[in-house]
C-alpha cells in the first residue's frame, strides 16, 4: 500500500482488514489507462447511491411526462395526437382527415318593442271588414299600435248593417285573417279566413246542420264542395265557381232524376201540417204554380210562389243556380222538387206581413206538372 492510503489499490481491503475466504473472494479492479483508478466504497454507501439515483432518474422522467400530458390537456384543446395505425405492410398509414368547420348559428331574433304583442281584455274597438263595420269588444293579442293581431276573439255590438256576429280566431293587424270561427245567427263559419270572408277549406253548418264543406274563395263557394240541405239531405257535390254549381244539363238532369222518386206532392193537409209545424220539416216534396214575388236571381234566388195557381197557398223556394242555367222570371211557371226546411217570412203585394212554408230546391223546370 502506498504511504498514506487507506484501501489497497490490488484487493480493495482498507488497512487492518482480513483477506476474505475462499469462498468470498473479490474480484480486484483492474486500474484503467490513462484514468484515476476506480476505488471501490463500502457496499451499502454505494447501493443507495445507486438506489437514489435511479429514483431521481424516474421521477424526472414522469416530470416530463405530467409536463408534456398537461400541455396536450390545457393547451391542446384536451386531445392527444393518435398514435397512427398500422396497415398492411408496404401501405403507409393514411393521413387522418382534417375536422369539419362548425359554422356559428344564426342568432334567434328577439321581441322588439314594435312587434312586441301584449293580450286585453273586453277592449272597446272599432273594425272595418269586407262584409260590416261596426265597434265591438275584444279579448285578446294587440300589436304595439293596438290593433288586434295574434289570436284573440271579437263580440259585434254596433254593426253598421244591423248585424248580429262574433269571431274567435287569428288577426293581422285588425283584420280577421288566419283560421277561425266566424257565428252569425245560427250559421258557423269554420275555416280560413281573410278580412272575415272565407278563403280555403272550409265548412258552413246551419244549427249544427252540416250545409256546406269544401272549399270558399272571398266568402263564396268555390272550388270542390258539397252541398246539403237544411234536413241534411244531399243537394250537390262536385264543383262551385263564385256560389254556383258547375254542372252540365245532363248532369243537373240525372240529379234530378234521381231526386224526384223521393218528394211527394204537396197537398192541403202537408200544406196545413207544414204552418203548424207538425213535424213536417225534412221532407221530400214536389210543389208548383207561378211566381208571386221574388228576389234578385244571382247566384242563388229566393221565390215566392203561387202553389195551386192560387196564392192562397204561397210557397217560398230557396234555390243556388248551376253556373249556364237559366235564371227563373216572374213568367215563368215552375216545377220545383225540394226539401221543407221551416217557414218564411214575406210582405205580401198589400204589404202586409204573411208566413209560408219554406222549400230549398234540389232541382226544377218550366214544365206545367201538377196541375
Amino acid at each position: 500500500m502506498a504511504e498514506g492510503s487507506r484501501f489497497c489499490a490490488d484487493c480493495g481491503l482498507a488497512t487492518g482488514s482480513q483477506p476474505p475466504s475462499s469462498s468470498e473472494q473479490v474480484t480486484p479492479y483492474p486500474p484503467r489507462q490513462g484514468s484515476v483508478p476506480h476505488v471501490p466504497v463500502d457496499g451499502a454507501r454505494q447501493g443507495a447511491k445507486a438506489d437514489v439515483a435511479r429514483i431521481i432518474t424516474i421521477a424526472s422522467a414522469a416530470v416530463i411526462a405530467l409536463s408534456i400530458g398537461a400541455y396536450f390537456l390545457f393547451f391542446a384543446g384536451g386531445q392527444a395526437p393518435e398514435k397512427p395505425q398500422a396497415g398492411p405492410a408496404g401501405v403507409a398509414p393514411k393521413a387522418a382527415a382534417a375536422a369539419p368547420t362548425t359554422r356559428p348559428e344564426a342568432p334567434i331574433p328577439q321581441p322588439t318593442p314594435e312587434n312586441a304583442l301584449v293580450t286585453v281584455a273586453n277592449a272597446t274597438i272599432k273594425i272595418s271588414a269586407a262584409f260590416d263595420s261596426g265597434e265591438g269588444v275584444y279579448t285578446g293579442e294587440v300589436n304595439s299600435e293596438g290593433m288586434p293581431h295574434g289570436r284573440g276573439g271579437f263580440i259585434m255590438q254596433k254593426s253598421d248593417k244591423g248585424l248580429d256576429w262574433s269571431y274567435e280566431g287569428q288577426w293581422e293587424n285588425g283584420a280577421m285573417t288566419g283560421v277561425g270561427v266566424k257565428k252569425d245567427g245560427g250559421f258557423v263559419f269554420t275555416g280560413s279566413f281573410r278580412d272575415g270572408l272565407l278563403n280555403g277549406e272550409c265548412e258552413i253548418t246551419d244549427d249544427g246542420i252540416l250545409r256546406y264543406k269544401g272549399m270558399c274563395r272571398d266568402g263564396k263557394l268555390h272550388g270542390q264542395g258539397t252541398l246539403y240541405a237544411k234536413s241534411g239531405a244531399l243537394i250537390f257535390t262536385g264543383l262551385f265557381e263564385n256560389d254556383m254549381l258547375v254542372e252540365s244539363e245532363t248532369e243537373r238532369k240525372k240529379r234530378g232524376e234521381y231526386f224526384k222518386p223521393q218528394c211527394e206532392d204537396m197537398d192541403e193537409l202537408m200544406y196545413d201540417a207544414c204552418m203548424a209545424e207538425d213535424n213536417i220539416f225534412g221532407y221530400s216534396v214536389h210543389v208548383w204554380g207561378f211566381p208571386l214575388g221574388m228576389a234578385e236571381q244571382a247566384a242563388s234566388g229566393t221565390v215566392v210562389l203561387g202553389h195551386f195557381a192560387d196564392d192562397s197557398y204561397p210557397v217560398c223556394l230557396l234555390y243556388r243556380y248551376a253556373v249556364d242555367e237559366p235564371k227563373m222570371t216572374g213568367d215563368d211557371w215552375v216545377n220545383a222538387w225540394g226539401v221543407v226546411t221551416g217557414l218564411f217570412e214575406y210582405a205580401d203585394s198589400n204589404g202586409n206581413p204573411a208566413i209560408c212554408p219554406q222549400v230549398e230546391v234540389v232541382c226544377w223546370d218550366n214544365e206545367q206538372e201538377g196541375l
